[in-house]
C-alpha cells in the first residue's frame, strides 16, 4: 500500500476515509483542485437558482466503498484549502 494512504483511526477504533487524498505538487496546494472547482460550482447553482420563491440545496455526497473504514472526514492535514471551503459552504447550507 502507498505511504500516502494512512487512514486516520478515532478513539472509538474506528478508521476514516479522508477526501481528498493523492498527490501534492507543494505543500499548501490542492490535492484535488477538481473537487475544489466542483464545490465551487455548487456554490454557484445554489446562489443562481436561490433568488426565486423556491429554496434549492446543492448536495455533496461522499461515498465511502471500503469495508475497513467506517467515518469520513475532509482531509484537513494534507487538502487544507479544499477543507476550509467545504467547511466553510456547510455553514452557510446548515
Amino acid at each position: 500500500m502507498p505511504s500516502f494512504r494512512k487512514f486516520p483511526v478515532r478513539k472509538d477504533g474506528i478508521r476514516t476515509a479522508v477526501f481528498p487524498d493523492g498527490y501534492q505538487g507543494k505543500k499548501g496546494l490542492c490535492v484535488s483542485p477538481r473537487a475544489l472547482k466542483h464545490l465551487q460550482e455548487l456554490v454557484k447553482i445554489k446562489n443562481k437558482l436561490n433568488k426565486g420563491p423556491i429554496e434549492h440545496i446543492p448536495m455533496l455526497v461522499f461515498v465511502v466503498q471500503r469495508e475497513d473504514c467506517g467515518a469520513f472526514t475532509p482531509n484537513f492535514d494534507k487538502d487544507p484549502v479544499y477543507s476550509k471551503a467545504l467547511k466553510k459552504h456547510m455553514k452557510k447550507v446548515l
